[in-house]
């Protein structure tokens, strides 16, 4: 038999529940010049006689292999030492593709001469049995050549997940990159091939579905969150063997800030308020991984904010540590910083004021105009003129096409606010 094409990586582990679906959408994919390997990470449950059964109907081209339970990131590993084809793409076992996904992928990675293609993502989340579905689009121009090195910044447009990729497999065995174990193992993996890689591309279509309602789910797991430290370093750490780490800097401190971002918002939401200890010990891992690879970054944990402005502009401050910001401005308070966007005339005497020179920053966010919120330019002009001093943020092309301001356009103007304000090496962003 020929070496095919395109080796698709599953890793299984107590999924009976999803895999069947899993397995049917690769089964039907337009583009059949496959092999499939199933690495069973010592499932306890019928997962292995669900796989073995669909082997069964594909000996030549389907492969079961049982190890001992290790972690979803060394049975990849596996399936990549085991893989013959020229490219290699990961699907995970809870989730599925479009018909099309194979062949929509491997036709780009093939016209552009790309070392790796990324797709569009369905998130799929589910409560009673009502399925709710949006798209997160990838934030790089579609259907064209994109050189890492020559756009640094799409380490952190890519994602970090290892599925919803295609990969070269020649590229993965170059690195010698490893996941480790536990959970977040692809974060420090995927960037660092993005980085080393000649170019990447895009096909702008979700054709990969992510079903995000497991309750055993990553996302779900606050004991997953105590790893984050690690995978930061081992992030830094995989940049360095690679001796891209200089080259990247920045762009690699951007990506380790938005992970501390998010692992102390989902802390908060999982963790229950009495155990602060795990929570006090989470913060001071995360900030010393920081230091220690990032010596000038600014901690902005525990700033006196203000957010004076728009809900949207709300949601976004509120995605970095600002659980408490304050949305009316105290005379008395020394602020560290204060956030406004659209402002009316009394807004503006209210802060005309209160604004004094001992009061901080005043950072004036300019918001395009959405469906949900319309804000005159005009305000802007004003605003210059009133408050020459103000540093102005203009994340416009980071809306979605239709200048909406979603979650995920939410959390890349936040990291775009921290570039400006908060990174050390904050000359070097655009």
């Amino acid at each position: 038999m020929n070496s095919p094409i395109l080796s698709i990586i599953i890793p299984v582990y107590n999924v009976q529940s999803y895999i069947e679906r899993c397995l049917n959408s690769v089964e039907f994919q337009t583009f059949q010049d496959y092999e499939l390997l199933l690495i069973d990470d010592g499932s306890t449950d019928e997962s292995a006689e669900i796989c073995i059964k669909f082997t069964d109907k594909y000996p030549y081209k389907i492969h079961y292999v049982y190890k001992d339970n290790e972690g979803q990131g060394p049975s990849r590993d596996l399936g990549v030492k085991l893989a013959k084809g020229k490219y290699i793409t990961f699907l995970d076992a809870d989730d599925w593709w479009a018909p099309e996904f194979c062949e929509q992928m491997i036709n780009a990675i093939k016209k552009f001469d790309a070392d790796i293609a990324v797709c569009d993502i369905y998130y799929i989340e589910e409560y009673k049995n009502i399925q709710n579905q949006t798209v997160s689009q990838i934030r790089l121009p579609e259907f064209r050549k994109i050189i890492p090195r020559e756009f640094p910044d799409s380490i952190n447009r890519m994602r970090t997940f290892l599925w919803g990729k295609v990969f070269s497999r020649s590229l993965y065995i170059k690195s010698g990159l490893k996941q480790a174990g536990h959970k977040y193992q692809d974060f420090p993996v995927t960037p660092a091939l993005v980085a080393l890689s000649r170019s990447v591309c895009r096909v702008n279509r979700p054709m990969y579905f992510y079903y995000r309602s497991r309750t055993d789910s990553t996302i779900n797991y606050a004991s997953a969150l105590g790893y984050m430290p690690d995978s930061i370093r081992a992030l830094a750490e995989n940049f360095k063997k690679l001796k891209l780490f200089n080259s990247y800097f920045v762009y690699i401190e951007k990506m380790a800030f938005s992970q501390v971002r998010f692992a102390i918002k989902r802390i908060d939401v999982l963790v229950p308020s009495g155990q602060k200890q795990f929570k006090k010990s989470l913060q001071q891992s995360l900030f010393k991984v920081m230091k220690d690879y990032f010596p000038n970054w600014i901690n902005p944990y525990g700033m006196n904010i203000c957010v004076y402005g728009s809900d949207t502009l709300k949601k976004i401050i509120l995605s970095f540590f600002y659980k408490d910001a304050d949305y009316e401005i105290d005379c008395k308070i020394k602020y560290d910083f204060i956030f406004s966007d659209s402002l009316n005339i009394k807004d503006t005497d209210i802060q005309n004021k209160h604004l004094k020179p001992n009061t901080g920053k005043h950072v004036i966010v300019h918001l395009l105009d959405t469906k949900r919120e319309k804000i005159m330019n005009r305000r802007y002009d004003g605003l210059k003129e009133n408050y020459p001093n103000a540093t102005m943020i203009y994340p416009g092309e980071i809306n979605d096409p239709d200048g909406n301001i979603g979650e995920t356009e939410i959390w890349n103007i936040a990291d775009l606010i921290w570039y400006k304000l908060f990174s050390g090496n904050k000359g070097a962003c655009a």
